[in-house]
């Protein structure tokens, strides 16, 4: 995924986290805070329809690298993913 897809996608999960929110705020030039898989899922939360939430956790379950939980560790095929559910969602 390039820079500029991966930054989109950071921005829509941070948009409606109010704990990113204020962590990228304190975190604004020293370095990027971590998004985990606990903020990925509260995205998909506020932005899934309710019917299939548990379909799409259970997606990010079966994609997502539990032995390292930050986003930006994750490997292609989660961002994609992620992406097209939470950005591309045409």
């Amino acid at each position: 995924m390039n820079q500029k897809k991966y930054q989109k996608l950071r921005d829509v999960i941070i948009k409606d986290n109010p704990r990113l929110k204020k962590r990228s705020k304190e975190t604004f030039g020293v370095g990027e805070y971590p998004i985990r898989l606990a903020d990925c899922l509260f995205a998909i939360e506020q932005d899934v329809n309710t019917g299939n939430l548990k379909d799409r956790v259970f997606d990010i379950f079966s994609v997502w690298d539990l032995k390292s939980n930050s986003l930006t560790s994750q490997g292609e095929e989660t961002k994609s993913f992620l992406y097209s559910l939470l950005v591309d969602k045409k």
